[in-house]
């Protein structure tokens, strides 16, 4: 069971390489799910600004169903897959067949 406090933010990949995350995005379309596109943002590598920049990106669009974004952090080398919490549950399984490093993270 999933505590109501913790919250979901994302879908961390271990491979960061664009030709590659791209490649991941496409498979996620052919298996149903919506790409709104990619964003990328530098902003300070700390816990703070990052936390600030997901929840920013979570008010501007709630996810609806199927639906991810993708995120680079180019300072930080992080690429997030993001969704809704229980699409990202969804997702994982599959994110995985490309990226076996991949994991939900709930540590922002």
């Amino acid at each position: 069971m999933i505590d109501k406090v913790t919250t979901f933010t994302g879908i961390s990949l271990s491979n960061t390489k664009f030709e590659d995350v791209k490649s991941l995005v496409f498979h996620l379309e052919r298996t149903g799910f919506y790409s709104y596109g990619k964003q990328e943002r530098y902003i300070n590598n700390d816990f703070k600004s990052k936390k600030a920049f997901f929840d920013e990106i979570r008010a501007i669009n709630p996810f609806n169903d199927g639906e991810f974004g993708t995120i680079f952090l180019p300072w930080s080398g992080e690429v997030y897959i993001v969704a809704n919490p229980r699409y990202e549950q969804f997702m994982l399984p599959i994110i995985k067949q490309y990226d076996t490093g991949a994991y939900i993270n709930l540590r922002l």
